[in-house]
């Protein structure tokens, strides 16, 4: 199962992934991705691939619960990043002001 994926300013996602309750979210998470891309350039896919290897041998011993251990210790995935994946993990979290700032930012406002 593919999920979602930004690559460079192009984002990629299963409709059933996206449709769900928090696919707004997941579009949000994605377009922070492609502001990455435009901050780092060319070096974005080949940085992203590392720290999600070096996540992933982090998460063999020291595993975060509700996150995939590609995500789980990958500062692209958790901390640079506008909305970090924490929040596909842990919504109830933002407040209803907070997320309605983040989805106008990103363009994702209710029709």
């Amino acid at each position: 199962m593919l999920g979602a994926i930004a690559i460079g300013n192009v984002i990629i996602a299963e409709d059933v992934f996206i449709s769900g309750s928090r696919g707004r979210w997941v579009l949000a998470h994605e377009l922070s991705h492609t502001r990455q891309h435009a901050w780092l350039g060319p070096l974005y896919l080949p940085v992203h691939i590392l720290l999600q290897i070096v996540s992933a041998l982090a998460s063999l011993v020291r595993p975060v619960p509700g996150f995939p251990p590609q995500h789980a210790y990958n500062p692209l995935e958790r901390i640079v990043l506008y909305v970090p994946f924490d929040v596909l993990v842990e919504e109830a979290s933002v407040d209803d002001r907070e997320r309605a700032g983040i989805f106008a930012a990103l363009g994702l406002t209710k029709p």
